[in-house]
């Protein structure tokens, strides 16, 4: 029963290009579905099956969503944004499967995320945290970020990329969400001191 549950589907994320599905496991996997050939000539239904698979993480996997690439949000995902059981806002590369940037800032650790594109186009990234606070990240491929030598971007607080922070919430922040109010781009956000804020972007 255990093992049944650790593997169990924790959340489902449609991919960019609308013909696959991302999958989060209680085992802290990825798993990405697509349609294959073989598939859809057996059963005319087009079938999903696993193609690629992230595995190893230390980390129970809280929250992820696709970036949207800068400028065209329909446009097929250049990353995959993944928030675990700690402070940093993990970048992945969905074709390789390789993280590529680890962004620190937050003091706990990450419990919501929510993507959109920004108001110029940006990449942007929206997350909550046991720290009380909201972070609004700028993940284009742009933006300026420093790289160690296995290529992994370690942007501090006040790094290029973590364009604001928003502060008032007196407990753990836990749910975070973009929207729009008269075309103008907004960021919601509440959690333990059950207060909903909105937050111009």
């Amino acid at each position: 029963a255990d093992d049944a549950a650790a593997a169990a589907f924790t959340s489902l994320h449609p991919t960019p290009s609308g013909d696959g599905l991302l999958a989060v496991t209680g085992d802290s996997r990825l798993l990405f579905y697509g349609a294959g050939d073989d598939a859809r000539e057996s059963s005319g239904k087009g079938a999903l099956k696993v193609t690629r698979e992230l595995i190893g993480s230390t980390d129970e996997i809280i929250a992820a969503s696709f970036l949207p690439n800068a400028g065209d949000a329909k446009a097929p995902s250049a990353a995959l944004a993944v928030a675990t059981n700690s402070p940093l806002l993990r970048v992945f590369d969905p074709d390789t499967m390789a993280c590529t940037a680890a962004l620190a800032g937050h003091a706990g650790a990450i419990l919501t995320l929510d993507t959109a594109v920004g108001p110029s186009g940006e990449a942007l990234v929206i997350t909550g945290s046991r720290d009380h606070t909201v972070r609004l990240w700028d993940l284009s491929p742009s933006a300026g970020a420093t790289r160690d030598d296995a290529g992994t971007a370690d942007v501090s607080a006040g790094g290029s990329r973590c364009l604001a922070v928003g502060e008032g919430h007196v407990g753990a922040v836990a749910a975070v969400a973009f929207a729009r109010r008269g075309g103008a781009p907004l960021a919601l956000s509440g959690g333990a001191d059950k207060v909903a804020r909105v937050w111009d972007v």
